[in-house]
């Protein structure tokens, strides 16, 4: 008679959780280490990368893992990790066609929603004040200075691709309406944050990651203008409107609401943030008789996008090694916590395939 060998549902559940997180893991590192290859440009990717094999499993096992567990709800070092994948895969092959590339259908879904959030902000921010910052209406050179003309457009996408080693391909990518931005991608970067803060159980964000948001919002506002070729301050506006909103209608434990919590701190909106906000918006205004082209490019040259990116993916690396690393990762290099070498030899040996 043939032995029942059915997994019981509550050990298998937490065995595939341990499996998709060894997935998910691999896969950030995995896009982390190819961008890195194609920034150092010391040996060429191939056709199929990496990265794309560990992104492959992990949408084979996602669909595994939801069918067998339809219900299931993940925990926030979960949340966090498969979050930190979405936000690392958009932002580090933004700038080169892949498999993993948003649709333009799906990319303007995404600018809607994000310019509609943006709106929502500024007008409860203006909405508290008694009359427009001096900073808008400054900014009505944007109206009429831009767009800038096609050719320069041109040279600012070569010459941006260069410096981040974008591969040269025959068809044009970087800087066309299919290609995502950084603005696209900016309300990303402050979910994964709010992610990892509710993570960790803290109550307020540094001023380091303020500084880097900040220059986050800087760059995707020059991007805007100097490769995508916008015109008027809408596009700046968006990329800086970030920061604690009173009126805020969202779901508790939603991005939005999470996003919000990040920007307040006890009974005020967190200290510093609203100055290094103010200083990085007010860099747009030209001085007094310089063309407004003249003044972005400077901005450029004095906020190289090279640089910024470096810090990126530091704070990228350091997001996936701010969690235990996977069970199954400790398995394979044989460096499992509070167990010796020979107890995880054994272990390993006992769980055999799972590894």
């Amino acid at each position: 008679m043939a032995e029942n060998r059915q997994a019981d549902p509550a050990t298998q559940v937490t065995v595939d959780e341990m499996i998709l997180d060894y997935l998910v893991y691999m896969a950030v590192k995995a896009v982390l280490q190819d961008r890195k290859a194609e920034r150092s440009r010391t040996q060429p990717l191939p056709q199929q990368s990496r990265a794309d094999l560990h992104l492959e499993m992990v949408d084979a096992f996602l669909l595994v893992f939801k069918a067998n567990h339809p219900t299931y709800q993940a925990q926030l070092g979960m949340r966090f990790r498969l979050r930190l994948l979405q936000h690392t895969t958009l932002s580090m092959r933004r700038i080169s066609a892949w498999p993993t590339t948003p649709t333009l259908p799906s990319l303007k879904e995404i600018r809607c929603q994000n310019q509609e959030r943006a709106s929502v902000w500024l007008s409860h921010r203006h909405s508290s004040l008694t009359s427009l910052p001096p900073t808008s209406l400054a900014l009505q050179i944007y109206d009429t200075a831009l767009p800038l003309p096609k050719t320069t457009l041109l040279r600012n996408r070569t010459y941006i691709s260069q410096v981040l080693g974008a591969p040269h391909t025959p068809t044009p990518f970087y800087g066309l309406a299919r290609c995502p931005s950084l603005l696209d991608n900016l309300p990303g970067f402050m979910a994964v944050s709010a992610a990892q803060v509710a993570m960790i159980n803290s109550s307020t964000v540094t001023k380091r990651w303020m500084s880097l948001a900040a220059r986050y919002m800087m760059q995707s506002a020059l991007e805007q203008y100097l490769v995508y070729g916008e015109r008027g301050s809408e596009k700046l506006l968006q990329a800086f409107a970030w920061g604690f909103d009173a009126y805020l209608v969202a779901d508790e434990g939603s991005d939005e609401w999470e996003t919000n919590a990040v920007f307040w701190d006890d009974d005020a909106e967190v200290e510093g943030w609203e100055e290094i906000r103010s200083a990085h918006l007010e860099a747009f205004v030209p001085g007094h008789g310089i063309p407004l082209e003249v003044h972005l490019e400077d901005l450029v040259l004095r906020n190289p996008i090279d640089e910024f990116e470096d810090d990126m993916i530091a704070f990228l690396e350091a997001f996936l090694g701010c969690q235990p690393r996977p069970i199954l990762t400790q398995m394979e290099e044989a460096d499992l916590e509070g167990l010796s070498s020979l107890q995880t030899e054994s272990l390993r040996s006992r769980v055999g395939s799972m590894c």
